[in-house]
Formats: C-alpha cells, structure tokens, sequence
C-alpha cells in the first residue's frame, strides 16, 4: 500500500514529543484498568514498509504473555480529525504497516470514552477481539 512521499513524511509526524493524553485517551485509560486490561499507555514501537522504518506510537498496547515479550494488539483512540480523507489514508497505511506485522488495530471513537459507554465498549471490543480482521473500527 505505497504512499507519496508528501503523505508519507505528513504520517510520519509523530506524537513522540507529546507530553500530556487527551480526555478521551485519559477516559479509555480508566476504562480499561476498571476492566483489568492491562494495557500499556503510549507505546512506541518500530516497524518496517517497503525497507522504510518507521517508529509509530501506539494510544494502548496489549502486552503478549511470553518471556520475549511483544504486543498484538494496538487500540487507537480516534477523534473526528481521523474523519478526513487524508487522515483515514494515514490510519489504513499505518493500519497496514502494524498488521504486516503481526498487530492488530481497533480503532476506538473517542466519543465512546468522553460518554463512558463503558458496558457497550466492553462489548464490542470483545467482538473485535474475536474478528478475523486486521483492523476494526468500533461504531460510535
């Protein structure tokens, strides 16, 4: 899945020098301690595209069970910005890169935290948990 150079080097802006999480981000982090997740909070990790690297950063990884470690699953918190096109070809490049290796991406709206829907957001991550999908994008 190439992109332009143009949108490529855009997609690589990344959050590494963000000092504070959003509400929602701060929300879906007492959600999924509530819910004794055990997620990881802004996780950077490397991935290769085409022999490109890349470092993106993941909202909430959840840790592998093993000695070596790893994660397979990225939730990302996603706020109406991710509703443009430019940022929807962003998401499902990236998308691409992490499932290429190994990641799966659920896309969790950022309206579900602010509302704290927290019962039907159990729900549906546990469906998109079951999904044969690389990427699962939880409706609003």
């Amino acid at each position: 899945m190439p992109m332009s150079k143009k949108t490529l080097r855009n997609a690589m802006i990344d959050r590494a020098g963000k000092r504070w999480n959003t509400a929602p981000e701060r929300a879906f982090n007492e959600f999924q301690k509530k819910f004794g997740m055990g997620l990881v909070q802004n996780r950077s990790l490397p991935f290769t595209d085409n022999g490109q690297h890349f470092t993106f950063q993941l909202d909430f990884a959840r840790p592998l069970d093993r000695p070596t470690g790893g994660y397979d699953v990225d939730f990302e918190i996603d706020g109406p910005h991710h509703d443009t096109l430019l940022m929807k070809q962003k998401d499902m490049w990236k998308d691409y890169v992490k499932n290429t290796a190994g990641l799966k991406v659920i896309h969790v709206p950022a309206e579900l935290t602010k509302k704290k829907w927290w019962n039907y957001l159990n729900a549906e991550i546990a469906k998109a948990l079951l999904s044969p999908m690389g990427s699962v994008w939880i409706a609003a």
